[in-house]
């Protein structure tokens, strides 16, 4: 992605993917477990470059939780 019509390889960034997952396990009808890994393949990308230079794209975090209905 270019930020100007003409752009050089140090204003300009490459196309990434990321991988995602989430999992839900309901425990009973009132709780329930989740899961979430953000960035699961843990790959280093930039994701941008204006204002200030490059800027990485977010590490691998993950998020263990529940949830209980009253």
């Amino acid at each position: 992605v270019c930020v100007r019509p003409s752009c050089n390889e140090f204003e300009s960034t490459d196309a990434s993917t990321t991988v995602d997952v989430v999992q839900r396990f309901q425990a009973s009808d009132a709780v329930g477990i989740y899961l979430r890994v953000e960035n699961l393949l843990d790959d280093a990308d930039i994701v941008g470059r204006q204002p200030y230079g490059a800027r990485p794209n977010k590490v691998r975090t993950g998020t263990l939780g529940f949830h209980v209905s009253l």
